[in-house]
């Protein structure tokens, strides 16, 4: 091992001397090259080389490494001196034999997705802010006890997999990432879940299973965006189950767990002693259905807005709508016809049965020097005659029908004649009899 760090460190005086000769800087020497003088130790004609085309390692349009994935084989390497890659966003080593997380690696600023499954550690180091970049931390299969407070300075944590470490508590420090989506704590030996899991409002996937857990706190149903949720095989656990929000939980394992009851639509199905079952009605031959009381129970005091089924609401109103509608139409064609009473149009032709109207006519009478008007109006060969102004009031008297013809001639002192055919009914005289039209002549 130490022969290795020997041959590497002069490796590197040779880069330095090289670059300075040539009048270049350090910073020059390709990641390819610092990568595989730490895998191998030494290295002869490094320009040759391109790990870009590995299919473990991937690279920017630069040559830049961004992705390095390392799996078992890789035991005898010394990750303290893990060379130091300017744009390197994602590291996998698994089966590494690491028991501890290197400074070399905890110096990895950029990195977003830390993939550091099945080793050996034992504890995650304080350093673990300095990545405070990570959006996945992956951490499954090791011998981790406690998770460190400064977990909280790692702000962009979606993905958080503690699976299968010796875990005994949760701090109240990892229920302030906000941005989690997934957590894995299964197979540790958790015994409480603490109320402050509502702080994951963002929580999809919560993986309990295989713990010592006694009892889940009303808090966790207020999870109301949780899609997947594994709590089996925890046998001291007794619970009631509800729904988590408006969406059915994909599958649900309930084996080895003590359910007191069930509320139906929670998932969309459901396994338990070795047995699936599809439907809520073949579940409820092993569980009962939960009261309404017992899901107010929980729901009391937890902040969830569940949506209801406005289906009958949309429809009632819908109906009201229409009704109302009805109505303004009804209302209106009512204060139409009787306004029609009052003010309409009446053809000259027309002839009415009884009834006198009373007849406004606004003549325009530009060729009179004189301001009378002479108006004759020829209703069963009797002729009237009436002198007004320009502007006509005149009550024309109810027609006998042996002659149908009713004309109005209005003669001004030029001797022009003018025949209306029509006039604008102003005003019905209440005080006499309602007229009714009964027919119209063509001319």
């Amino acid at each position: 091992m130490k022969s290795k760090r020997f041959v590497a460190i002069l490796f590197f005086i040779y880069e330095i001397s090289f670059y300075l000769v040539m009048g270049q800087t350090v910073e020059e020497i390709s990641d390819c090259s610092k990568l595989m003088v730490f895998l191998l130790g030494n290295y002869t004609d490094y320009s040759k080389e391109n790990c870009c085309d590995l299919s473990t390692i991937i690279c920017d349009n630069e040559r830049y490494i961004k992705s390095i994935n390392l799996y078992s084989g890789s035991e005898t390497v010394d990750f303290n001196s893990f060379p130091y890659f300017s744009r390197i966003e994602q590291l996998t080593i698994n089966e590494g034999g690491l028991k501890e997380i290197p400074n070399s690696i905890l110096n990895l600023t950029t990195l977003k997705n830390l993939d550091l499954n099945k080793n050996t550690i034992g504890n995650i180091p304080s350093g673990i802010k300095n990545i405070s970049k990570l959006e996945k931390l992956y951490l499954s299969g090791n011998q981790i006890e406690k998770i460190p407070s400064d977990i909280k300075n790692i702000p962009q944590l979606s993905e958080l997999n503690l699976s299968n470490n010796k875990i005994k508590e949760l701090p109240n420090e990892i229920f302030s990432l906000k941005k989690l989506t997934l957590l894995d704590l299964n197979t540790n030996n958790i015994k409480d879940i603490p109320p402050a899991i509502k702080n994951f409002p963002n929580l999809e996937k919560l993986y309990l299973f295989n713990n010592d857990i006694e009892k889940l706190p009303n808090e966790v149903f207020s999870l109301t965006n949780l899609k997947e949720f594994g709590f089996q095989n925890n046998k001291n656990l007794t619970t009631k189950i509800i729904k988590f929000g408006d969406s059915s939980i994909s599958n649900c394992n309930f084996t080895d767990v003590n359910i007191e009851c069930y509320e139906p639509n929670t998932c969309r199905s459901i396994f338990y002693n070795n047995n699936k079952y599809n439907n809520d009605a073949e579940f409820q031959k092993v569980y009962r259905k939960c009261t309404e009381k017992e899901i107010n129970d929980i729901l009391s005091g937890l902040k969830i807005n569940r949506k209801t089924d406005n289906s009958n609401y949309l429809l009632i109103i819908l109906g009201c709508i229409i009704v109302i509608f009805i109505g303004v139409l009804v209302t209106f064609m009512l204060i139409r016809k009787k306004k029609s009473k009052k003010r309409y149009e009446i053809d000259s032709k027309n002839v009415f049965r009884t009834g006198s109207i009373r007849v406004v006519l606004n003549i325009n009478n530009r060729n009179s020097s004189s301001n009378n008007t002479n108006v004759e109006i020829d209703n069963n060969n009797n002729n009237n005659q009436y002198n007004y102004h320009n502007s006509l009031d005149i009550q024309i008297p109810p027609p006998s029908y042996d002659n149908l013809n009713n004309t109005v001639n209005i003669n001004n002192n030029n001797n022009n004649e003018v025949r209306t055919n029509n006039a604008s009914i102003d005003e019905v005289n209440d005080s006499l009899p309602e007229y009714t039209i009964i027919d119209q002549l063509n001319e």
